[in-house]
C-alpha cells in the first residue's frame, strides 16, 4: 500500500483524546471512511487512560501505521512503568528523554523569545 500523507492526494485525519475507547475509535474511523492506502492517521495525545481499552486502542494504533503525539495521559503510564521498573531494579526512574523539553513559543518561531520549558506531565 501507497501512504501519500503530506503532499499526497490523499487526507490527513487528525484524531486526539481517545482516552481507551476502541470501539469508538474504530467507530469514528468508518464514519470518516478512512482508507490505509491514501489518508494520513494522526494522533495527538491522550491515546490511553479512562476508557476500557486502552491496549487495544494502542494496538489499533500500531497495526494502522498511524503517527502518533504523547500526551499527559501516555507520558503518565511511561513514568509508572519506569517506576515500576525501577523498584525491581531494572531501570532509572528519571530518564533524561522524559525530563522537561523546551517548547517554541509564538514569539520563538518568529524570532523572538527563547523556548518556554514544558513541565513533565504538561498537557
Amino acid at each position: 500500500s501507497t501512504r501519500m500523507g503530506w503532499g499526497g492526494d490523499g487526507r490527513t485525519i487528525v484524531v486526539g483524546d481517545v482516552h481507551g475507547c476502541r470501539e469508538e475509535l474504530e467507530q469514528l474511523l468508518r464514519a470518516c471512511r478512512y482508507s490505509p492506502d491514501s489518508d494520513r492517521l494522526v494522533f495527538v495525545g491522550d491515546l490511553v487512560a479512562k476508557g476500557p481499552d486502552s491496549p487495544g486502542v494502542v494496538r489499533l494504533a500500531l497495526s494502522m501505521g498511524a503517527e502518533t503525539v504523547a500526551g499527559n495521559h501516555e507520558l503518565k503510564v511511561l513514568e509508572c512503568g519506569l517506576r515500576m521498573m525501577s523498584l525491581q531494579g531494572s531501570a532509572d526512574p528519571n530518564p533524561d528523554h522524559l525530563q522537561a523539553s523546551p517548547l517554541p513559543t509564538p514569539d520563538a518561531a518568529q524570532g523572538g523569545a527563547e523556548a518556554a520549558p514544558r513541565a513533565p506531565g504538561g498537557a
